[in-house]
């Protein structure tokens, strides 16, 4: 991961799986509109986008985008599973 992505505060907020987050994801969401439209979450592993314009594009272009690991889970199973 590039090191300049590090610093983005949005990714510092971006926990998609903590209550807060799921309570109200609208605040975080828009924050990344304004400060990081696009960025890197080291607990997904994956870019995130906060722009529909963006999303538009990812999702059309499946030359240069794909989805291949959309049905991974996002986190590990347990030990019972």
């Amino acid at each position: 991961m590039p090191t300049f992505m590090s610093a983005c505060p949005v990714q510092e907020l971006f926990s998609p799986v903590s209550e807060d987050y799921l309570r109200g994801p609208y605040p975080t969401v828009a924050a990344g509109r304004g400060e990081a439209p696009a960025f890197y979450s080291d607990e997904l592993e994956m870019w995130v986008l906060t722009r529909y314009e963006d999303c538009a594009t990812v999702m059309s272009d499946t030359d240069r985008f794909s989805s291949r690991i959309a049905q991974d889970p996002l986190l590990p199973f347990g030990r019972k599973a």
